[in-house]
């Protein structure tokens, strides 16, 4: 794969840049070079490790997009994290063609998966077996949040306090039965 920059990725490059309304933040590219709108001294820098990163920003803008490409590292950010955070996410976000283009993007590929692909991403990601989830969660298998009474009490004890605390908000009477998304297999 090449790893040089076209016109059009270094204009949509820009045009990140720009919906931003220009915060002192500088953009650097895959392969070395820096965009700016400004002379200003920058606030941070925001390095795109991969020409991905360009169309993750574009289709998905906003902070899904920056955190999940800076959380797989594909993305760094020099400078002061919460500084260039705060100042990235602080200016109201323009709405420009190039948005409404992502956004419509994004809505017709929710709308167009099929029965099948849905069917293919619930086995990719839940049949994974027991032995995995019981690598991380308590004895029940509850998978969502659990709530701790306490900050010492073990993930067993937070898991059957998640469990009597959706009891009571929901005024359980005894041989009354609620299923409840994350609590797991049954418990």
């Amino acid at each position: 794969a090449s790893t040089g920059v076209t016109g059009l990725e270094r204009r949509l490059a820009r045009r990140i840049l720009e919906a931003s309304g220009d915060p002192n933040l500088r953009l650097v590219l895959w392969n070395s070079e820096e965009l700016r709108l400004s002379d200003a001294p920058a606030l941070g820098r925001v390095v795109l490790r991969e020409r991905r990163v360009l169309r993750d920003l574009l289709l998905a803008p906003g902070s899904r997009g920056l955190g999940d490409a800076y959380a797989s590292g594909a993305l760094e950010i020099e400078g002061d994290l919460p500084s260039v955070l705060k100042r990235a996410f602080a200016i109201p976000q323009r709405d420009t063609p190039l948005r409404r283009a992502a956004r419509a993007w994004q809505l017709w590929r929710r709308r167009s998966r099929s029965r099948s692909k849905a069917r293919a991403n619930i086995h990719h990601h839940y049949d994974l077996g027991n032995d995995f989830y019981a690598l991380w969660l308590d004895h029940t298998l509850s998978y969502t949040c659990a709530y701790f009474p306490t900050p010492t009490a073990s993930l067993e004890e937070a898991q059957a306090a998640k469990h009597e605390h959706v009891a009571r908000k929901l005024w359980l009477r005894p041989g009354e039965r609620v299923v409840e998304a994350g609590c797991g297999w049954g418990s």
